[in-house]
């Protein structure tokens, strides 16, 4: 039985049918991963101790408080370019961190 996945670009949604279960499967659980998660708290944590706001790195995306709000929340996901972009805006290594976060990310 194949399962019906709702992603959210922008303000649209997208509803996708998946092909076959484990492809479902693994995109639902990216998400709501501990992996995710702990790239999610990363971020917060290393945005709050470069003392910026949430509407001020919004801003240097061009965007509102409400997508970074979203981001950090886990309600979105976050690609590889947006946390390149991230750390560039709130001045970590997205290397050095990354490397930190592969083991998490991997765990079953």
């Amino acid at each position: 039985m194949s399962k019906i996945l709702i992603f959210s670009v922008s303000y649209f949604s997208v509803y996708l049918k998946c092909p076959n279960e484990q492809w479902g499967n693994f995109l639902e659980k990216t998400v709501w991963s501990k992996g995710n998660e702990a790239l999610v708290e990363l971020i917060k944590s290393k945005r709050k101790e470069a003392g910026l706001t949430q509407t001020e790195v919004a801003k240097a995306f061009g965007q509102r408080q409400t997508w970074l709000s979203h981001l950090e929340s886990g309600e979105r996901r976050i690609d590889v370019v947006e946390f390149v972009r991230l750390s560039e805006v709130i001045g970590f290594s997205a290397v050095d961190e990354l490397r930190k976060l592969i083991p998490i990310i991997l765990e079953k």
